[in-house]
């Protein structure tokens, strides 16, 4: 006969087995005080056609994520190879496994032969996001990157290598041309020449990601092309003015992108739609959570 005794040990040892997994089911929220910026706008002054509103984009993120109290902040304005090297690591020394590192990058972007890199300053040196990816993956398990980038259509061909780790891929050998396109109607449109081979240059498309953790969301959808401003006169772009608008707001950071998406594609008449990839696993709610313990359900999904 089971007696009342016999049933209460059981629970307890019951409890005891399995509060570990129970523990582990439910992820600790990210917070702003936990969270780190990171922050790169290129404007490619005297080198390729500029783009104009990348560095007031910069700055209006980098002025949104310090009005939430991130624990730290960093804007980083046309550096060269060695200083974009020493910010970057210092940042990843502040970044502890478990915060958020939120990085935000304003410039042009390439993608060759399925990898997709960053264009620096000078025009000649290219950044695998694939490989900073990996490098800040070693810092910490929660990223969040936003590519505000493929602002002109990229055509030719460029040389490229494959590498590990922060891989920075100089093009000196095969002495990059960067040339004005066609007859001057397109403003914005660059063609990227090489004197030696190289593949074709395309836009930045989608990554291979593996596991959780990690969050990319593009200004807009795979080989398209992303405005610098919506409308002439305006000092940021529509993805940059979205996202600082809706990351001060008490929601998920889902639902923010989900309703940054929508602004954007308003705002461009559908001719951009910001996409995103990857999952974090982790709610983030980084102006705290919503007051409403059951807010309305957000009504623009992003695709990915």
């Amino acid at each position: 006969m089971i007696s009342r005794r016999d049933i209460l040990a059981g629970s307890a040892i019951s409890a005891a087995l399995f509060a570990g997994r129970a523990g582990a089911a439910v992820p600790v929220p990210v917070d702003a005080a936990s969270a780190h910026g990171f922050i790169l706008s290129l404007g490619y002054a005297g080198t390729v056609r500029p783009l104009a509103n990348t560095h007031n984009d910069g700055a209006l993120i980098a002025a949104r994520l310090g009005a939430l109290q991130f624990g730290t902040v960093d804007h980083l304005r046309d550096p060269d190879e060695t200083v974009f090297t020493q910010r970057l690591q210092a940042f990843m020394e502040r970044v502890k496994p478990g915060d958020l590192a939120f990085l935000y990058y304003a410039g042009h972007g390439v993608q060759i032969r399925g990898v997709n890199y960053l264009l620096m300053e000078n025009g000649r040196t290219f950044i695998s996001m694939q490989s900073l990816i990996e490098t800040l993956r070693g810092a910490t398990d929660t990223i969040v990157l936003l590519l505000d980038a493929c602002r002109t259509a990229l055509d030719g061909a460029i040389p490229a290598r494959e590498g590990r780790g922060l891989s920075v891929v100089s093009a000196t050998e095969a002495e990059l041309l960067l040339m004005p396109k066609g007859d001057g109607r397109d403003e914005l449109g660059f063609e990227l020449k090489a004197i030696a081979g190289g593949a074709p240059a395309r836009r930045i498309g989608s990554f291979e990601l593996r596991g959780t953790g990690i969050k990319i969301v593009f200004a807009t959808d795979p080989q398209n092309v992303a405005a610098d401003a919506a409308e002439l006169g305006d000092r940021n772009s529509p993805f940059a003015f979205a996202i600082a608008r809706r990351l001060g707001e008490r929601r998920s950071l889902d639902d923010v992108i989900s309703l940054a998406t929508g602004d954007v594609v308003t705002a461009t008449g559908g001719a951009q739609s910001p996409w995103a990839q990857g999952s974090i696993g982790r709610p983030i709610f980084l102006a705290g959570p919503p007051l409403n313990r059951n807010p309305a359900k957000v009504p623009f999904q992003v695709p990915g």
